[in-house]
């Protein structure tokens, strides 16, 4: 599938930008056969950066938020998503092959532990770093929008952002050096760079406003922080769980929806 993004000017002569999606034929083969033996009948297919900024797409009903420009990165186990929107308008989209299992996998080289352990190991990395404050992060996303409803589209007063966080407590560059991270988080920085630099050629007029970090992954707390200042942009964690209502007495077992929860962007578009 593709989409037309927008015209420009190459060599003297004018071409056109289109953003093109592709699935491994035999990657939806599986899909269908499972979906098949549940007696499912399938009806569509949507590309994951679609549906990324679509979980988000109620922030941006007005035609004011049209030139909002936001950056989503959408970290998971075995690879990053970035995706740049102008108001819910996908105009870049990139997968960047470094995801949660790429940091294990350093971890377990520089403890020489097993693949567990090195997971247990990054995420008592996060139970370290100063953490945002649960019930700010769990209603970011609709912080903003309640803040463009009162200044009437004009500056977010009420982002609760992580913008240039002074420190992650416990956690150093040193340590991340120790533990092999620091490369890796500088590839992944520098490719997200790429692709706020290539977003400016095509719209030099369109600032990206912040960075809206989603993915299981981006609970590492400590991750996003690093990534936001090597990056030098206003970020924040997003929910799209938080305006969902659950209705009284349910439980979700392995699932706390008192607090954020960014892994399921993807799932919620």
């Amino acid at each position: 599938r593709h989409m037309d993004v927008c015209d420009v000017h190459r060599g003297g002569a004018t071409q056109r930008e289109v953003l093109v999606f592709a699935i491994p034929h035999d990657t939806i083969m599986r899909y269908v056969t499972l979906l098949r033996k549940m007696k499912l009948e399938v009806v569509g297919v949507h590309t994951a950066p679609h549906a990324l900024v679509h979980s988000f797409s109620h922030l941006n009903r007005q035609n004011s938020d049209r030139a909002v420009v936001n950056c989503y990165v959408n970290v998971g186990w075995s690879n990053t998503l970035v995706a740049i929107a102008h108001g819910s308008n996908i105009v870049f989209a990139r997968q960047i092959d470094v995801g949660g299992r790429h940091f294990d996998e350093q971890i377990s080289q520089a403890l020489r532990c097993d693949i567990a352990a090195a997971r247990s190991h990054r995420l008592t990395m996060g139970e370290m770093a100063e953490r945002v404050d649960a019930p700010a992060a769990a209603t970011a996303m609709m912080g903003v929008a309640a803040a463009r409803a009162a200044s009437g589209g004009g500056e977010d007063h009420g982002d609760r952002s992580m913008a240039t966080p002074a420190s992650n407590a416990g956690i150093t560059d040193e340590h991340l050096r120790d533990l092999h991270l620091l490369e890796l988080l500088d590839v992944l920085g520098d490719e997200i760079s790429m692709s706020i630099r290539y977003h400016k050629g095509l719209f030099p007029d369109a600032a990206i406003e912040r960075l809206i970090f989603l993915g299981g992954e981006s609970r590492q707390i400590w991750l996003c922080r690093h990534l936001t200042r090597q990056l030098g942009l206003p970020a924040q964690l997003g929910d799209p769980l938080s305006r969902f209502h659950p209705a009284v007495g349910l439980e979700t077992p392995g699932l706390d929806l008192g607090e954020p929860q960014p892994g399921w962007a993807v799932a919620c578009g």
